[in-house]
């Protein structure tokens, strides 16, 4: 949780990922849908999402699964990300991206699901000063594309 609140507190408030009334992060949210006949349920670490009133998502954007341990963890990160993404397209149902990341350790993979594609980026390396401007520079552009839906 410390990581959380010294890490990647900071990275949101740098990327300045929150817009009044359009886009906000939730975390801890769970999220559920029935999608081709199978429930399916997760609880995600960070949402990206419209607003539904203070302290509810509506239509969600992006997901960040994160800080799982390098090795020997037994939680799949991207597993739980790409279901949260899932439910998303259900409950959303407009045909349009849904990003989202995953993080091992230090390293962040970036993701986006269009339909039935799925594409994931190479890692990006949160401790390195190089890729950590990456990481920020996707993050505003992330809040630049949901914005402009």
């Amino acid at each position: 949780e410390e990581l959380k609140i010294n890490f990647l507190a900071v990275l949101f408030f740098i990327a300045d990922l929150n817009e009044k009334g359009k886009i906000k992060a939730f975390y801890e949210r769970s999220l559920s849908a029935v999608r081709d006949g199978y429930k399916l349920s997760v609880i995600c670490d960070c949402i990206i999402a419209t607003p539904k009133g203070k302290a509810a998502p509506r239509e969600p954007y992006f997901f960040l699964q994160e800080f799982k341990k390098q090795k020997g963890d037994k939680i799949d990160p991207e597993g739980q990300m790409f279901t949260a993404m899932l439910i998303a397209q259900q409950i959303n149902a407009d045909n349009k991206p849904i990003y989202g990341a995953w993080l091992i350790g230090r390293f962040w993979f970036f993701t986006i699901l269009i339909g039935d594609e799925y594409c994931q980026s190479q890692p990006l390396d949160a401790g390195n000063a190089e890729q950590l401007l990456k990481i920020i520079a996707i993050l505003r552009k992330l809040k630049a594309l949901i914005l402009n839906r």
